[in-house]
């Protein structure tokens, strides 16, 4: 075989392997870099032989599902405030249930007539048992505060000690729920911890999946993610607003693919039922740092931001969208959208300028007024600025970093990719 042969027939290999992966992905879009298909969902329904029965869920997946000897044990985690459990069953058997991240202040309602008890696990994590019986059993989670509410935003915190700082400063906010803006796997480090936290947390939180959260030198997290903290396209309601938790965290092709146009697609299905909207994304669609060249900027592609922004615009003239990305907090109004970068989790902020400015988004319903956001300082002590990604990030902007009072007794040498 001359080179000619032999490189006409790499080309049609690789072509043929092209075809072959936009022939299988195409129409749930393909993901890039680390060319890949868009990923499958958790499972929201189980379909059981022995006991004849199917589990469906609304705002929740399954996590796990192991028989016992006497029935079902099922992990399921919540990614939003007033989850559905719903049970067809044929015959009886008993299940355990255990349901993760409602919030403590959620009440358990039930047409099931059986014997049913429920205890607290943790904070935001319940047991249920209960013999089943035969027929139908409904399972919903509501809570008092549809009308009136608090919750913070922050991203770009890790999962260690940052991200438990975050959640404990949400409570002194008297926040509801966390918003969290993607970037929990920073390091190995994180990915060990990550579950663990987020099972003690004393308040629901809700994350959107971040670039580091995708994957890691050619390593694909985001079936861990997806596993441990939910969709990467979402949406839930609390009273007339809808909150959108959509994909920024690598790029889509086309941009209109993918599951990230079917969660607005079904948001679209609720604009009758919607009053105002909140999104919230990892990567913002501007980055407006005066001291970043162009080629720094964090911000999404121009072929996605069009997308996006016509979705967004197609639901709402005036739209909020949160984002992380940059470790920065910053508010800025583009497009018509008024967009919350809450990206400084880390701290980092501090540790550049060397004083306290790191802050937290809030953002306070009250009955039918509009969401109103402010900035609260996130007040992370100043022993906390040890994360590999923040000492490295401070190594990396150590010219703006003059008399920097933050992170100085860190030991920590190990350095965070980029």
């Amino acid at each position: 075989m001359n080179k000619r042969q032999l490189i006409k027939q790499c080309a049609s290999v690789l072509c043929g392997g092209f075809t072959a992966i936009a022939a299988s992905h195409l129409s749930g879009g393909i993901r890039f870099p680390f060319v890949q298909g868009e990923s499958t969902a958790k499972p929201i329904t189980l379909d059981l032989i022995d006991p004849k029965a199917q589990i469906s869920l609304e705002g929740a997946f399954i996590q796990t599902a192991v028989r016992t000897n006497l029935g079902l044990k099922l992990v399921v985690r919540a990614f939003a405030p007033e989850p559905i459990v719903l049970i067809q069953t044929e015959n009886d058997f008993h299940l355990e249930l255990v349901i993760k991240n409602i919030s403590a202040d959620a009440m358990l309602q039930t047409d099931f007539s059986g014997d049913l008890s429920e205890t607290q696990e943790t904070t935001i994590n319940r047991i249920l048992k209960c013999k089943t019986g035969t027929g139908r059993i409904s399972l919903v989670w509501t809570v008092p505060f549809t009308k009136e509410y608090r919750f913070t935003a922050i991203g770009d915190s890790g999962a260690g000690t940052e991200l438990n700082w975050c959640l404990h400063r949400s409570v002194e906010l008297k926040a509801n729920f966390v918003l969290h803006l993607g970037d929990v796997f920073y390091d190995d480090d994180d990915i060990q911890k990550f579950e663990g936290n987020l099972d003690r947390s004393p308040l629901p939180i809700y994350i959107s999946i971040g670039n580091h959260d995708f994957q890691k030198s050619g390593r694909n997290l985001h079936p861990l993610f997806t596993n441990l903290a939910g969709p990467m396209n979402s949406l839930f309601q609390i009273g007339n607003t809808s909150f959108v938790n959509f994909d920024t965290s690598a790029s889509t092709w086309p941009s209109s693919s993918g599951n990230r146009a079917k969660i607005f697609d079904l948001a679209q299905s609720v604009k009758s039922q919607t009053n105002q909207w909140v999104f919230m994304t990892h990567r913002p669609f501007h980055d407006t740092r005066e001291y970043i060249t162009e080629d720094e900027k964090h911000i999404l592609s121009a072929r996605e931001h069009e997308y996006v922004m016509r979705r967004m615009l197609s639901l709402d003239s005036s739209p909020t969208l949160l984002a992380g990305h940059i470790h920065d907090s910053i508010d800025v109004f583009q497009d018509n959208i008024q967009t919350y970068i809450a990206g400084d989790g880390l701290g980092v902020r501090n540790m550049v300028t060397g004083k306290n400015v790191s802050k937290i988004l809030v953002g306070e319903q009250e009955l039918t007024k509009k969401i109103k956001f402010s900035w609260e300082s996130l007040n992370l002590p100043k022993e906390l600025h040890c994360h590999s990604k923040a000492v490295n990030t401070r190594r990396l902007l150590n010219e703006r970093a003059a008399n920097n009072n933050y992170g100085e007794s860190c030991s920590m040498v190990k350095k965070s990719s980029s």
